[in-house]
């Protein structure tokens, strides 16, 4: 029997509803429906780590190391919030993770993205014509002489 009272238990559930980032509050939500789904498709009630090593397992068939960590982060914060469940403990699951991220397990090799030097940005704003190009030619001068993150260069008016 619970001795608290009752604004104390409304008090601490308010406290708990706020624990995931409200930005991305959706993508927490997302991804634990998404194992729940998993969860009664194959009439898994129990969260241990067992289970969530079958989880991964599959999850590894289809989605690189890195996706693997994001689904593994957003799921350790929503299982402490909705089932009051730690799984940064389970050492398995967390060695799992690391043996899929090594680059030469299943020849998963990491995307780079591609960057211009100096001199090719020089030059498309010398050769590129201004009927075409003028647009970029002043985004690529706003954003590298000027410094922006990616961010800033959407909210520029």
């Amino acid at each position: 029997m619970n001795t608290l009272p009752k604004f104390v238990q409304e008090n601490a559930q308010k406290a708990t509803e706020t624990l995931l980032p409200l930005k991305s509050k959706e993508k927490y939500e997302k991804e634990f429906e998404t194992f729940t789904a998993w969860q009664s498709k194959h009439k898994i009630f129990t969260i241990n780590e067992t289970v969530l090593l079958s989880y991964f397992q599959e999850l590894s068939e289809k989605y690189t190391p890195t996706s693997l960590w994001t689904k593994y982060s957003l799921l350790k914060s929503t299982f402490i919030v909705k089932k009051k469940t730690d799984i940064s403990n389970y050492n398995q699951l967390i060695y799992f993770l690391k043996v899929k991220s090594d680059v030469k397990s299943k020849g998963y090799i990491p995307k780079k993205s591609q960057v211009l030097t100096g001199d090719q940005v020089f030059e498309f704003i010398k050769r590129a014509p201004n009927d075409i190009y003028l647009l970029h030619k002043v985004v690529l001068v706003m954003g590298v002489f000027g410094g922006l993150r990616r961010d800033e260069m959407v909210k520029i008016r």
